[in-house]
């Protein structure tokens, strides 16, 4: 659990999610760069941010090729569109 701002960190999760867009990212890659922006944000905090903007239509879950059993998580052109709007 974190005392993190909600709407700041999901805006910095579709900020990063958009920087690497159209590819997906890790779990573990997104808490790192979360960290590095000064988040203190843990992988229950961030499954259940990202679960909230899958059900907004932001985001996406999609397994890796590589490894199916590895979910990723991946922005939506709806996702793209509300961060360039400057929704937040």
């Amino acid at each position: 659990m974190t005392n993190e701002d909600p709407y700041e960190l999901r805006r910095a999760i579709l900020a990063q999610l958009e920087a690497a867009y159209p590819a997906s990212m890790p779990e573990e890659s997104m808490l790192s760069v979360l960290k590095l922006c000064g988040f203190e944000v843990d992988g229950a905090e961030l499954k259940r941010q990202c679960q909230y903007l899958c059900e907004r239509g932001f985001v996406r879950f999609v397994s890796s090729k590589i490894s199916p059993s590895q979910t990723r998580t991946r922005i939506t052109p709806e996702g793209v569109d509300y961060i360039q709007c400057g929704g937040f």
